[in-house]
This record gives C-alpha cells, structure tokens and sequence, in this order.
C-alpha cells in the first residue's frame, strides 16, 4: 500500500480464509485519516492483492462535499443518501494520487421526505426547491446516475439522462408522479 500510495497506512488485525480459496484479508487507514476504513486483501483467483482505498476515498469525498449542499436546502429531510459508482480505472501512475470523486465517478442522489405530504400549497415550493438542489449538484460537475427525492405521497426519479436534460422548474415538475 505504502509503494502505490505514497503515504503510511495502519494496517487492522489480518486474517487467513482458509476454505475460501486461502488468502489473506484486512482493513487499513491512511495514518493520518483513521476514519478512512478499506478492505485490504488477496482476491481469491488470482491472488493478487487489491484494495479499497480509491473508493472509499472517493465517497468520503462526495458525502463531505454534497451532504452540505443537501442539507442546506433539505434542512428538514428524514434522511439523505450519497452513493458512487466508478466509471474509469485509474493507470498505475494515477494510483499514487488522491485523485477527486468528481473525475473518476458517477453519483447517486436520494433524498427521503418520507413524512412530507406534497399538496396543491406546497407543490410549486417543493419542485422549486427540488429544482434548486439538481442545479446546485450539476454546478459542482457532479455527473448523476440517479437523482430522487421522495415525499410520503409522491416521488421524483432522474436517471442520467433525464437529468441532463432539466433546464428548468416547469420541466422537473413532469418528473413529479404519484406513488401508485
């Protein structure tokens, strides 16, 4: 870890599968970040060994940078979920970098109103605000796989390209349904 990554790692209590086709797992953290946990291990086929490093990274990245931005306009969610995907491997001179969620991932926004009713009052400010949080994403260069928000009677879900396309209020408003 410390040859591909140029820096110190802590290395958890590791352990031998001995039935699962006899190789060594663990956790580490950088360590000057302790609270960025990744598995650490030999794949079982090839056992070569392979990390989680970049990945975790990446998430602590983009629920650092999002989670406030989803707060600051949902400061009355029930619960709000970052997730990411990975699009692109990193070559082995990108490896030694800590490289930004934004390049190498494409992200999952959900956003859970679970106790928010949607009514004829409140629908306009909602998909305002809705409208308001996609913008306030896509200006960061987050690159969606699925943006939702969902409300105790209704639900908005974008995929990728629904996404993209949202250049206004009136045009999310579409993307409103009913739970049915």
């Amino acid at each position: 870890l410390e040859n591909i990554y140029n820096k110190d790692f802590v290395i958890e209590k590791t352990s031998f599968d001995f039935f699962h086709g006899r190789t060594y797992h663990s956790y580490a953290h950088p360590k000057e970040s302790p609270e960025l946990t990744f598995y650490v291990g030999q794949n079982t086929s090839t056992k070569e060994i392979e990390d989680g490093y970049h990945y975790e990274l990446w998430y602590k990245q983009a629920k650092d940078e999002l989670g406030p931005i989803i707060e600051k306009i949902f400061p009355d969610n029930f619960n709000y979920g970052v997730e990411i995907s990975p699009i692109k491997s990193l070559s082995i001179n990108e490896m030694s970098k800590d490289l930004n969620f934004k390049e190498y991932t494409t992200v999952q926004i959900g956003v859970s109103m679970d106790d928010y009713v949607i009514t004829k009052e409140n629908r306009d400010s909602e998909i305002e605000r809705s409208y308001h949080l996609l913008v306030s994403l896509k200006e960061k260069g987050i690159k969606f796989i699925h943006f939702s928000i969902s409300y105790k009677n209704r639900t908005i879900q974008l995929t990728r390209d629904k996404s993209r396309s949202i250049s206004s209020s009136n045009e999310l408003e579409r993307w409103l349904t009913d739970y049915g």
